[in-house]
């Protein structure tokens, strides 16, 4: 997989400076919470989105909302 998309995470939500970046609990696994990564071979962004859970607030992980423009390239287009 060359790239993924996610949302979802409500971007830790709340973030606390003093903790550093906040990440996103998966089984077995840890992930950005936010934000543009990479991982091996694969591209992953994972947008904050526009919500809340529990408690209707968010401190220092403001809503947002992301335009990706995708674009693929000759070669990725002759393999098909």
């Amino acid at each position: 997989m060359d790239l993924q998309l996610s949302g979802h995470t409500h971007g830790g939500q709340i973030y606390l400076p003093l903790l550093g970046a906040p990440w996103v609990r998966s089984p077995g696994v840890r992930l950005p919470s936010r934000g543009l990564s990479r991982h091996g071979n694969a591209t992953l962004y994972i947008n904050r989105g526009l919500g809340t859970i529990l408690f209707p607030i968010r401190f220092l992980s403001p809503p947002e909302i992301t335009v990706i423009k995708i674009q693929g390239t000759r070669k990725a287009a002759r393999k098909e």
